[in-house]
């Protein structure tokens, strides 16, 4: 129960903002009420749902803060690791590298929970073999926060570029050039920052509404 309702809330099929009730999320994933409770004292614990004292729980608000400080940790880290991790990196990585590049591409422009963890699983395999389990551990956090913005915010320009962007971060994996590497990363990331930050300031209103737009969004996190 928390896996499928995490993906509802990282996909924005359940929006910033949202007030999760109980019996509609038992009747929406056909379980019982502990498993729904439990799943969200869980996100509330990963930051993804806040209670409210007097214990309505909603989805976290998207706050242009909070990605500021977000992508400041990922800018510094993020370059580090993949560098590291091409260090230790050998064939049998790089062809992982490429399958999970390769079924990234397969999906296109689709926004949806699959496609969401199809990016995350790219960047998590190219930073795969580094050696600090702490620095992969506080980027995994970091990443499963930034994608909520990403998918809710990215645009098909800057979808476009950075497709060209992943191309280009698997070229310099197979040509063992860790700097080159390490500055595709932060410039990949500070891409999607600048986009995003700037949606962020034109369109969403203010955090305690947590209203955004989620028409984009395919109907991926409802279980089948």
């Amino acid at each position: 129960m928390t896996h499928e309702l995490r993906d509802a809330i990282l996909s924005g099929f359940i929006p910033p903002g949202e007030q999760l009730r109980p019996r509609d999320l038992e009747r929406r994933y056909g379980v019982s009420a502990t498993p729904v409770r439990e799943a969200i004292q869980r996100l509330a614990a990963e930051r993804l749902v806040q209670i409210a004292p007097h214990r309505h729980a909603t989805v976290v608000a998207l706050d242009v803060d909070e990605l500021e400080h977000i992508y400041e940790l990922r800018l510094l880290l993020e370059p580090i690791a993949v560098a590291r991790s091409l260090e230790r990196g050998d064939s049998e990585w790089l062809a992982e590298v490429e399958a999970a590049h390769a079924a990234l591409v397969a999906y296109g422009e689709e926004y949806s929970a699959a496609s969401l963890y199809a990016h995350i699983h790219f960047h998590d395999t190219m930073r795969s073999r580094c050696d600090s389990p702490w620095m992969l551990r506080f980027i995994d956090e970091l990443v499963m926060h930034s994608e909520r913005y990403r998918m809710l915010r990215m645009e098909p320009k800057r979808f476009e570029v950075a497709s060209l962007e992943h191309a280009m971060l698997v070229e310099a994996c197979r040509n063992d050039d860790g700097p080159r590497l390490a500055k595709l990363t932060h410039a990949h990331l500070n891409g999607t920052l600048d986009v995003v930050r700037r949606r962020l300031a034109e369109d969403v209103r203010p955090a305690s509404t947590g209203a955004v737009s989620t028409d984009h969004i395919v109907d991926a996190a409802q279980p089948s």
